[in-house]
């Protein structure tokens, strides 16, 4: 596999600050700001993490992280109640941003679509850190999806708008991370039948930790860390 290419199309624009979610953690104080030299997305060979989902009668999902070498990470979780689980490449470029590159979605074991993304879909990116509350940034990526035994669907371009909304102390499942970094990620495409998809999630980054809250702004279920082994 190619190494990750540094294609990455950036808007930034200002506009008006969001309002973090209610209920989601302590009211940022007023020191609440980037940790200097923390690793707000460790990418560790062998780390485990569990999180607590609250759809489907609520859940835990395990995440192991095998490295793969050439900055690759295999990423694997747990199934769902309803049996699904996914399979992924994450990679991390010379900037310290981590990519999804590929994975592969299972249904009770069974391989059901493989997904590939060029230059990649962005999960985490060192720059977020020095947006100012209310600043954004898009990114660009192509996503090929190929259902199992089948041919690949038409390559289709899509995007996301990353928003922060600043730093901020987050209780989760009784423990509180301080100095957390908000972001709000907004689809900016159409689905196959031209309509607008209009999905809003809100992820809380922890210094060192990494992800420990994630919010579907839609849905209201909740994604929340309940023990990290990295």
């Amino acid at each position: 596999m190619q190494p990750l290419s540094a294609r990455l199309f950036v808007l930034v624009a200002s506009i008006p600050p969001l309002f973090v979610l209610a209920g989601c953690g302590d009211e940022a104080p007023p020191d609440s700001t980037p940790v200097g030299g923390a690793d707000y997305y460790p990418m560790l060979d062998g780390s485990v993490s569990v999180y607590r989902h609250s759809n489907q009668g609520g859940w835990d999902e395990t995440v192991t992280l095998s490295a793969l070498g050439d900055d690759q990470f295999a990423e694997v979780d747990t199934p769902s109640p309803d049996g699904e689980h996914t399979e992924s490449i994450q990679e991390v470029d010379t900037a310290g941003r981590v990519w999804r590159i590929e994975k592969q979605d299972y249904k009770d074991g069974e391989l059901d679509i493989s997904v590939e993304y060029d230059p990649g879909f962005i999960r985490f990116d060192p720059a977020w850190l020095e947006l100012e509350p209310g600043e954004s940034v898009r990114t660009e990526y192509r996503r090929t999806e190929t259902p199992a035994g089948g041919a690949a669907d038409p390559t289709r371009d899509r995007a996301h708008i990353y928003t922060s909304q600043g730093f901020e102390s987050v209780t989760v499942l009784g423990h509180t991370y301080r100095d957390c970094l908000v972001i709000r990620r907004q689809r900016d495409f159409e689905d196959t039948m031209g309509n607008t998809e209009d999905e809003e999630k809100q992820f809380y980054f922890a210094p060192d930790v990494g992800k420990v809250r994630e919010v579907n702004l839609d849905s209201g279920h909740t994604e929340e860390l309940v023990v990290d082994e990295g």
